[in-house]
């Protein structure tokens, strides 16, 4: 489940698809945070990887899958109703969607291709920007930041200013005040670029192991970004001081220690909140829960698969898994799902989860809980596992029967430094 929240308006939209390459299907809810309330329900042409974005209003949803057609494309919903409001079906390899400082047009980031500007209303194109594959524009001024590939920045108003990229990595995102910008590149740092000058006002390095993905300016005039950690399971939301680039830690969230219990992950800024792809709407004052939206597929009525939570606890999913393949795939190298366990330093044998499902849990009729070893699903199958009935809770109606995995010994972080 992946969110994205509207700049201006509590509206947010919970993001997810169904199916196996190359048939995906897609759908969306759309939820006022503040409230409380689901506005609307709808199929969309959405495949994950962060294709999607909300109008700055809450009143548009433009999404786009990396195929073309009827069932590809990029198109733009009606959030109040779910009604499709325009579908380019000819659009493909769209890795990025986001909305203009007012609303008006959609920039589409495509793979190896120039970056394509459509008008919000209708879906016609308006032109593109050649050697640039994104766009940030500010909202308080006729600034733009674009980015070039392989190239450094430009920041773009009555004179062009050029701002130098630090990493050979991708910018991860960007955003406005009304006097500097807050650009944050894959595994670099965050700076703040003085608008009128062009300089630099100051750097955040994020810690070992980690580099900020989302960053926002909120009404406090302070910066925030959602910290993710690539080398170790740890996310975490933080202020970033606006005169001197001073971190403050709000929430984090460890899968090691479950600090916080709330994974922050695939979740997008709003107004003074964050709102996770699990629904969680997180209070940027102090970290707080202030409600739980039911996105659908948050709660869970039986485990996830041991690949699925040995990849959650590495901070991955199945998204990362198919877009790396699909890159080493065109590289000519192996890729199958191992080769991308060694390529991130995960226990294979275990899948990074420490551990290996040997048999499943239940809860016989009498309310006495049961396990047994054996194939996982020949047992579901043999106990009616599915029945209400036998269900270990409310919550789950089983779980996996685990021993201790011999390769790391439990220890998959221990297993990952010493391979390191």
């Amino acid at each position: 489940m992946e969110s994205v929240a509207a700049r201006s308006a509590p509206i947010v939209s919970a993001g997810s698809y169904t199916g196996t390459d190359p048939i995906y299907k897609g759908a969306a809810q759309v939820w006022n945070w503040n409230s409380g309330e689901r506005l609307s329900d709808f199929s969309t042409v959405f495949d994950g990887f962060g294709r999607h974005a909300m109008s700055p209003n809450g009143e548009l949803y433009v999404c786009a899958n990396w195929r073309k057609g009827k069932k590809g494309g990029v198109a733009c919903y009606n959030t109040r109703t779910g009604e499709t409001i325009w579908h380019r079906q000819d659009l493909r390899q769209v890795q990025g969607i986001r909305f203009s400082a007012h609303g008006d047009r959609v920039w589409c980031r495509v793979e190896a291709r120039s970056v394509h500007c459509l008008d919000s209303g209708v879906g016609t194109s308006l032109g593109s920007l050649r050697n640039v594959d994104d766009v940030v524009e500010s909202p308080f001024s006729d600034l733009a930041l674009h980015s070039r590939r392989r190239a450094d920045y430009r920041l773009v108003g009555e004179t062009s200013k050029t701002i130098p990229r630090m990493t050979p990595g991708s910018m991860s995102d960007a955003s406005f005040s009304p006097e500097s910008l807050c650009l944050a590149e894959y595994s670099g740092f965050v700076r703040c670029i003085d608008c009128e000058t062009g300089n630099e006002r100051w750097r955040y390095v994020p810690p070992r192991g980690s580099h900020v993905t989302k960053v926002s300016y909120q009404a406090d005039q302070g910066f925030y970004g959602l910290l993710f950690g690539y080398e170790v399971p740890e996310t975490a939301l933080v202020r970033l001081s606006p005169s001197d680039g001073k971190s403050a830690e709000i929430c984090r969230y460890s899968l090691l220690r479950r600090c916080g219990g709330v994974n922050y992950r695939a979740g997008d800024f709003g107004e003074g909140v964050f709102v996770t792809g699990a629904g969680h709407v997180v209070s940027l004052i102090d970290g707080r829960v202030l409600r739980q939206l039911a996105f659908p597929g948050a709660a869970e009525p039986h485990p996830p698969s041991p690949e699925a939570e040995g990849l959650r606890r590495h901070g991955y999913g199945f998204e990362n898994v198919k877009w790396w393949r699909e890159r080493e795939h065109k590289a000519g190298r192996a890729s199958g799902l191992e080769d991308y366990y060694r390529a991130n330093r995960i226990c294979v044998p275990c899948r990074g989860l420490g551990k290996l499902a040997i048999g499943v849990r239940w809860r016989d009729e009498n309310g006495a809980e049961q396990s047994e070893v054996g194939p996982v699903q020949a047992l579901i199958e043999r106990y009616g596992l599915d029945s209400p009935k036998n269900w270990l809770s409310d919550a789950y109606k089983w779980d996996y029967l685990y021993e201790t995995c011999g390769s790391c010994k439990g220890e998959y972080l221990r297993w990952v430094q010493k391979s390191s």
